[in-house]
């Protein structure tokens, strides 16, 4: 799942609900890569995962997904190479979330 928000600030995900572990990625305006959290467990709920450093957004993929890529923190990420079927979906109703989020198709 990425996340895009409106500005930069200081976001944190918990893994309520969560069945399987993940990777979090925490990305800049520029897309270079300023922070990352691996193999995050399901079961660590309530616990919240965030960058000391401001993001604009957040990427959330499968466990191990950092290490097989060879991702490293100061990499820039671009989206087709990520999303080559990328479709945006945005909330449009009177309900605002604090994200919009995006997802291949």
């Amino acid at each position: 799942m990425f996340f895009v928000f409106d500005s930069p600030g200081f976001y944190s995900f918990w893994m309520k609900d969560m069945s399987f572990p993940i990777d979090i990625i925490w990305i800049i305006k520029d897309f270079k890569i300023v922070d990352m959290t691996e193999n995050i467990p399901p079961d660590s709920f309530p616990r919240k995962y965030g960058s000391n450093k401001m993001t604009q957004y957040v990427l959330e993929v499968n466990a191990g997904w950092v290490k097989n890529h060879k991702i490293e923190v100061g990499m820039k990420i671009s989206l087709d190479d990520i999303f080559p079927d990328l479709k945006i979906e945005e909330d449009v109703s009177d309900t605002v979330e604090e994200s919009r989020q995006v997802s291949p198709n």
